[in-house]
């Protein structure tokens, strides 16, 4: 729908006078023309609105501009408020923008008038935004005129040009379809009617057959007929819902687009055949022609039930559908036991809208261990339906999956009685004999596994309990405290199915709380060959009693019972009579522990040896026997231990072995003293090489001078072979020298080294690497090895100490220098040929500058040419000496020079204005190395308020400051010098910083005084006030 905006909801003014008869100039020609295009304009029914001419055309022959439109709706069939013209939101947008105003008046025509200077094209662009409406559903038809009329800004009008506005006869057609009675939930089900109302413009007849409508009912096509309303203009067709497992469809039917004629005629009163096609239906139909019924049941499940109050079974019907139950008696499900039949009740409290739920309390007598069947449903008057009010009837469950109940079962039988095992805790000898000094116990037995045991003591109940999955069960009467007497124990059980044994056989169980009388006596033992002796309790006893238990059937414990050597002498034990109740008496006696046995030993004979010193001591950890006591041996003595060089040879020596206890042993054996040291040799040399000239011959020195040789007890000779002086020859042959040394027993001690003669005579001098130094490093800076390696005659490498000798260097000449050293050497190494080291020295060449650095790039304008502005220094980690220059690309190097280093203003220009300056500087090293930097140098004005400027002056003719001026003025360039007397009078005016005041203003003197002056910098802005003196005496 195009947006638009009513024009009355604008500026709306009804003025019937505004359209009356109105002064306008008589005019003889039309310029301005309306244009429509041709046609009319159909608006067909039910249109929300459309634009009346889109193609109006207007033109104007001499102006450019309009001032009036008028637009007025004739032949308003329907009324001029359910017939209105609109302007577009784009029309409306126009309006604004080109600031005119527009009226609208409602009278039997409708006028609308825009008024106000506009182009000639936006009038038209408005017109072509008009837009008709009419608001009725079914408009009468008819044409409408719309008469255009425009004045250009001449006041010239234009002729009215009409636009047909068509509305054309309805043709005959169903202008209404219907669902009559059609429920709120608009579902049927199993015999409700389903009508349709067909509505048409004008009456309507049928003949012949029977016209039906095909309805799509979850893909079932079913007919819905037509019943009646032949000779008016509504036809009836209806369709009654069948009880059918396929029509189900909760999606909303499908109605067929077209009314079957079936062989019947439908015409209006004409004889015209009339439109079928059926019309959109208002709301959704839903059909359900399927009763509830069961489609599965839920049982309990499997395992065995009885008549406990827990054991409630249920029963659950799953529906196919959601239903409602109107109540009446509770409805119930018949259950088949071996037992009989039994009714389990419909569960109010359990309701589900898709559900019905049964439950049934297992009943004494009820049996059944084949497994229970579910029968029927009983309703008992109470009726259950669906959302469509179609009645549930499925009460034999036919279609149902019932699961199977095989394994259901029903026991209400008697169980077995419990055992009655024993107590907790069966105190004394034995846990088992129902004897006991505990006074809170537990009792315990056995049963059907899972069960509630009933336990009684003397006939009274005292607690319940619950056997395990075992059947074991255990009850905690430890909370009460029984008296010392005799008790008697039973119990029943009660099953998980709820069923009650018989009471069980009795226990009895006896509580004895006296302890037995001590009769004791004292013993002495002897400890055995390991040292030990235990005892037994009894062997204490003297005839112990008590008032329950026999003699015999009394225990005995000794602590400590069990007794070894540290407890020789007499030991307190504790003595512990215990009855069989557990009921115990403690009394201490005495134990005498004795040692009476001697110890045994078998001596092997003993070879001893001397040690470094000559000397041997026998003790007790070298003898070598088979010694043995029970209670250990307390010392060994030897009739001698201390040997020497002269005990060497057999010695006969005694034993004597006591214990702890004082028991003696005697042993003799024999000592047999060694000696099996041979004499030592110390600082004996290694295997060497012997270095000899060409010759190759080496004479033996005597070794055994540096020798240290020793012996145990005493050395008796010490020989060298071959001899000493003896001349060895041939290189590379090691040659064996040997050095034997024997002492006074005959022990021999020898030691061998190898002499190999090689020729240590220097064949090659190896070059060492070639150094690199920096330019300019001197000699004493040099990084010279102190070392060179040489190759000996023999193959073998060798290190030697060398001495430079540079001669042949230049420190700042890059190059290539050979230098000798003198081989310094070693006492085993010859240089018969007078071999010299040699190496290469390379100086590098010297490196660029790295950069040039001023120290100030700044001056103030009037520095002048004699002093420094800065200095240069060169960034170069090789060279301290340097040359500057100006060199070529500085645009304003004319202006600078250089000297020793320095920079100077060079030139007396002024140059005004000028505050930065471009010079390129070069720097030379001592190898002609060059390297150029830029430098921007600023030139610094000081404010006018620092300037010196002369503040009198005598203009009389004398030759002497007869004139004033500031000719420093001419650095700062555009400048302006005003002088005024004190009245505020200018008397001086100059733009020329060079230019000087006489003294005169207009051709005349000025009188002597004070006067201001204020000099301006105009491209700053800068000003300067001061006064200035004139003297003419």
């Amino acid at each position: 729908m195009a947006k638009r905006l009513r024009l009355i909801f604008s500026i709306f003014l009804i003025q019937f006078s505004l359209f009356a008869a109105e002064n306008y100039l008589p005019f003889t020609e039309a310029p301005v023309v309306v244009t429509s295009a041709p046609g009319v304009t159909i608006y067909p029914p039910g249109t929300i609105d459309m634009l009346v001419d889109p193609n109006v055309r207007i033109t104007d022959v001499d102006s450019d501009n309009l001032i009036r439109a008028e637009i007025i709706l004739s032949d308003i069939l329907d009324g001029t408020i359910i017939e209105q013209l609109f302007l577009t939101e784009r029309g409306t947008e126009l309006i604004t923008q080109y600031g005119l105003a527009f009226e609208v008046e409602f009278s039997p025509v409708m006028r609308v008038l825009i008024s106000g200077p506009a182009p000639v094209a936006i009038y038209e662009r408005i017109l072509r935004e008009i837009i008709y409406d009419n608001r009725r559903s079914s408009p009468t038809p008819g044409d409408r005129r719309a008469i255009y009329t425009v004045t250009d800004e001449d006041n010239n009008i234009s002729e009215p040009v009409t636009r047909i506005i068509r509305i054309e006869e309805p043709p005959l057609e169903i202008v209404e379809t219907e669902v009559v009675n059609l429920p709120p939930n608009g579902l049927y089900g199993i015999d409700d009617v389903i009508e349709l109302r067909l509505a048409y413009s004008e009456p309507v007849f049928v003949s012949g057959g029977t016209p039906y409508i095909l309805l799509n009912i979850n893909g079932v096509e079913v007919r819905a007929t037509y019943v009646s309303g032949s000779g008016t203009d509504e036809l009836l067709f209806a369709y009654t819902v069948e009880e059918e497992l396929e029509l189900l469809d909760m999606d909303g039917i499908g109605i067929a687009s077209t009314v079957t004629l079936d062989g019947a005629d439908v015409l209006n009163s004409s004889g015209e055949t009339i439109p079928l096609e059926v019309g959109e239906i208002a709301g959704n139909i839903f059909v359900d022609g399927i009763r509830p019924f069961v489609v599965n049941v839920q049982v309990p499940a499997d395992g065995v039930y009885a008549f406990c109050a827990e054991d409630v079974m249920t029963f659950t019907l799953k529906l196919n559908e959601a239903v409602q139950i109107d109540f009446d008696n509770l409805p119930e499900l018949q259950l088949l036991f071996d037992s009989g039949e039994a009714w389990a009740r419909f569960d109010q409290g359990n309701v589900n809208d898709s559900t019905l739920v049964f439950t049934y309390e297992i009943q004494e007598g009820d049996q059944d261990l084949t497994g229970i069947r579910i029968g029927r449903i009983r309703l008992n008057g109470t009726t259950i339906f669906d959302i469509a009010n179609n009645d549930f009837l499925d009460l034999e469950m036919t279609s149902a999956n019932v699961p199977d109940t095989s394994g259901i079962l029903i026991d209400t039988s008697e169980p077995n009685a419990p055992l009655v095992w024993g107590i907790r805790e069966d105190t004394g000898i034995s846990d088992e004999d129902g004897i006991t000094n505990a006074q809170n116990l537990e009792i315990f037995g056995t049963g059907l596994a899972n069960s509630t045991i009933v336990v009684f003591l003397d006939g009274e109940e005292i607690g319940r309990t619950d056997s395990n999955a075992d059947g074991w069960w255990d009850l905690d009467y430890t909370d009460v405290t029984l008296e010392e007497g005799s008790y008697e124990v039973t119990a029943f059980l009660i099953n998980e199915l709820c069923a009650e044994s018989p009471i069980s056989e009795p226990y009895t169980f006896i509580i004895d709380l006296t302890p037995p009388t001590a009769d004791l006596q004292e013993i002495t033992v002897s400890l055995n060959e390991e040292g030990n002796v235990t005892i037994d309790g009894r062997s204490v006893d003297a005839g112990s009693s008590d008032d329950v238990s026999e003699n015999s059937t009394l225990t005995f414990t000794v602590e400590p019972a069990e007794f070894s050597c540290d407890d020789l002498g007499e030991n307190e034990v504790t003595v512990t009579v215990t009855d069989e109740a557990g009921n115990s008496v403690s009394e201490t006696v005495m134990v005498t522990v004795i040692d009476d046995l001697a110890p045994t030993a078998e001596v092997e004979n003993y070879t001893l040896y001397l040690d470094e010193n000559g000397a041997a001591t026998f003790s007790e950890e070298d003898i070598e026997a088979m010694m043995y006591d029970n209670c250990g041996i307390e010392s060994i003595e030897f009739s001698l231990d201390e040997f020497g060089c002269s005990d060497v040879g057999e010695n006969e020596v005694e034993a004597t072995i006591r214990d702890l206890s004082g028991n003696e042993t005697v042993a003799t054996f024999t000592i047999t003293v060694a000696d099996n040291m041979g004499p030592v040799i110390a600082n004996a040399p290694d295997s060497f090489f012997a270095g000899t000239n060409v010759d190759g011959e080496y004479t033996l020195p005597d070794f055994t001078e540096d020798l240290q040789v020793s012996d145990n007890c005493e050395v008796a000779s010490v020989e060298q072979f071959p001899a000493v002086g003896t001349i060895l020859e041939g290189f590379d042959t090691p040659h064996t020298i040997t050095i034997i040394a024997t002492d006074i027993h005959g022990n021999q001690t020898d030691i061998t080294f190898t002499i190999t003669l090689v020729d240590n005579s220097i064949d090659e001098v190896i070059m060492p690497e070639i150094i690199s130094v920096p330019w300019n490093t001197q000699i004493d800076d040099l990084p010279l090895p102190s070392e060179v390696r040489v190759i000996l005659r023999n193959g073998e490498e060798a290190i030697v100490q060398v001495t430079w000798q540079i001669d042949n260097y230049e420190a700042m000449e890059p190059g290539f220098y050979q230098n000798e050293g003198v081989i310094v050497l070693p006492g085993d190494i010859f240089n018969p040929d007078g071999l010299m080291a040699s190496i290469t020295i390379i100086v590098e060449d010297k490196p660029l500058p790295e950069d040039i650095e001023l120290d100030n790039q700044s001056f103030q304008m009037d520095h002048g040419v004699s002093r420094p502005i800065g200095s240069f220094n060169t960034i170069d980690p090789s060279d301290d000496q340097h040359t500057y220059a100006l060199a070529d690309g500085g645009a304003d190097n004319g202006y600078f020079r250089i000297e020793d280093g320095q920079l100077f203003w060079n030139t007396d220009e002024q140059l005004p204005g000028r505050t930065e300056f471009i010079i390129t500087v070069s720097s030379t090293d001592r190898m002609g190395n060059i390297i150029t930097r830029t430098f921007t140098i600023t030139r610094v004005f000081p404010p006018l308020s620092e300037l010196r400027i002369v503040n009198v002056f005598s203009p009389n003719g004398d030759g002497i400051n007869d004139t004033w001026g500031v000719e420093v003025l001419g650095f700062y360039g555009n400048v302006r010098v005003m002088v005024f007397e004190r009245s505020g009078k200018r008397v001086y005016y100059s733009h020329d910083p060079y230019e000087r005041w006489d003294g005169n203003y207009l051709g005349e003197p000025v009188v002597s005084g004070a006067y201001y002056y204020i000099i301006e910098v105009v491209p700053t802005g800068e000003v300067h006030r001061s006064v200035l003196t004139i003297l003419r005496d």
